[in-house]
């Protein structure tokens, strides 16, 4: 009786131990990160009535104008080709190489959410495309490596299949927006290169080809920003004095004077390629209806699609939060906030400088002092200096993670939040990736290892041997790949549950869309697709 009692007291004690080391955890917070658990892949080989095909027939062509919904890219198999590699450059000369590489690439095709192959996997590359609207749509790559009679065709699409078409092999994909895409062909004359931009419809049609004149002359650079409400932002700078450094004659000069200074100016043009709105000196992209614009030298103001003054021309430098809806208007030492209704919400004391309204759910402005480039943040609230608590340092940069901020020192990192408290400190600091969310994402300097922190209490979980793969799906699940030397297989992991899904695939690669998102796991000569739970969709052969 006395040994049962000491065993249960003994027991809570070894409780009460174990509650104290590892911390409290609320309901709504995501899990610890204490241990790794490995849990053996499933085979999903055997599943069967999942997936079909909206062809019977093998389908290696889009099928443009069928409504199938968005459509997403999967793995569908591998080809593999010789790569002969040369000792050195004499080898090469004489034609002796080494013993020939064998190489695997994936093959990609396109299916729906639910698992219909639309395109067979016959592509070598599937390119995602965000359009000047925030859709995106694809470019399929065929014969990349050139094993393919078909090298380097290409095909673009909208990714529910709506439009699509064959793109010139002469011409490289720029950008889509405004029912246009814009491609680009480039012709070299004289050891001189020129860039033309062509404008296509979504039937393949060209529509308009941009000023030719700006693109062959030679001291004249231009940029053609996105089409937003109809219209797109040229501009363009005429350089004076554009000799390199190395090539001038001793005593010549190289200050910036009225005569060799660069000249600039900016208009806009419409969908059919004409000319609307001119005599500006710097023109920006329209965004939510508005856009920033230089009139003068050193006069900014606020534009609206027809050409009306939103903000009078009348400030030195005007920074625009379009999804805050502030204007950060400079002007006699200090910036003006402006909401959409153009009242002033607060002024902002910056002499030397520029202010920046960072749009996180904490706001924050961040001032750039002109003379020595120091990048200084303060609440947006209260005025009051933001920095690192443990550091005593300013954020180098808003981060790559919205909500969180890194100070980096010697190799090492500290992330924190947007109250100032420290979240973690990260020795072999790389980068912070992303973050899921209670769990950021962190890789070390040599991109070869990663760790998790939770962001509310703080902990973290020690280096894994793995890569992250910059995917993933479900807001959950990691792709991964082993950086251990004796294994390079392909992983998933589970940050709510701290456990690896599976560790010894051959290959996995995931696909977002819009509103779905597919996972393409290959093992051997078996391909499933699972969507964003985890539930196969498709299961083929290769």
């Amino acid at each position: 009786m006395k040994f049962t009692k000491l065993l249960c007291l003994l027991l809570v004690l070894l409780t009460v131990v174990f509650s104290v080391a590892c911390g409290g955890k609320g309901e709504d917070e995501g899990p610890d990160f204490f241990e790794l658990k490995e849990i053996p892949q499933d085979s999903v080989s055997n599943v069967q009535g999942v997936g079909s095909r909206l062809n019977e027939n093998f389908t290696d062509e889009p099928l443009i104008g069928a409504e199938t919904g968005e459509l997403l890219p999967f793995v569908g198999g591998f080809y593999t080709y010789t790569e002969v590699v040369f000792e050195d450059e004499k080898d090469k000369e004489k034609g002796e190489a080494k013993t020939p590489k064998q190489i695997s690439l994936p093959l990609y095709g396109l299916c729906t959410e639910q698992g219909a192959v639309v395109v067979d996997a016959v592509y070598d590359a599937v390119k995602k495309h965000v359009t000047d609207e925030g859709s995106f749509i694809y470019e399929l790559v065929k014969g990349a490596d050139g094993s393919n009679d078909r090298q380097g065709e290409r095909f673009l699409m909208a990714a529910d299949g709506s439009w699509g078409f064959t793109i010139p092999k002469t011409h490289a994909y720029g950008s889509a927006g405004g029912d246009l895409v814009t491609l680009i062909c480039k012709r070299t004359q004289n050891k001189v290169d020129y860039y033309y931009h062509d404008f296509y419809d979504h039937s393949g049609k060209r529509v308009f080809t941009f000023d030719n004149t700006l693109a062959e002359t030679p001291n004249v650079e231009y940029t053609i920003g996105a089409f937003s409400d109809g219209l797109a932002p040229v501009n363009v700078t005429v350089k004076k004095n554009n000799k390199p450094e190395a090539e001038k004659t001793e005593g010549e000069k190289t200050e910036e004077t009225p005569e060799n200074e660069d000249k600039t100016y900016g208009y806009y043009i419409n969908v059919k390629g004409e000319k609307v709105l001119e005599d500006y000196i710097r023109c920006g992209e329209f965004k939510n209806g508005y856009a920033v614009i230089e009139k003068e030298e050193g006069k900014f103001g606020v534009l609206t699609p027809k050409g009306e003054w939103f903000i009078e021309p009348k400030y030195r430098e005007i920074n625009y939060n379009a999804e805050k809806g502030l204007f950060a208007c400079g002007d006699d030492g200090f910036f003006d906030i402006l909401n959409m209704e153009k009242k002033s919400q607060k002024k902002i004391l910056c002499d030397r400088g520029s202010v920046e309204i960072l749009g996180f759910d904490t706001l924050i402005y961040k001032k750039v002092n002109a003379d020595t480039k120091r990048e200084e943040y303060y609440y947006y609230e209260t005025g009051e200096p933001f920095s690192c608590v443990e550091t005593g340092q300013f954020p180098d940069g808003e981060g790559p993670v919205e909500g969180l901020y890194v100070c980096t020192y010697t190799g090492t990192g500290t992330i924190f939040d947007e109250n100032g408290e420290t979240v973690a400190g990260v020795g072999d600091f790389g980068q912070l990736v992303e973050r899921f969310g209670n769990t950021c994402v962190i890789t070390n300097a040599a991109d070869r290892k990663v760790c998790f922190v939770t962001v509310s209490n703080k902990q973290r979980f020690d280096w894994l041997r793995y890569k992250y793969l910059r995917q993933s799906i479900g807001g959950r699940y990691l792709c991964m790949q082993s950086s251990a030397l004796e294994d390079s297989s392909f992983a998933l992991y589970d940050i709510y549950t701290n456990e690896f899904v599976f560790t010894s695939a051959d290959y996995i690669s995931a696909s977002q869309g819009q509103d779905a998102e597919l996972l393409s796991v290959v093992n051997g000569q078996t391909v499933t697709v699972y969507n964003k739970k985890l539930e196969p969709v498709l299961v083929t052969k290769w």
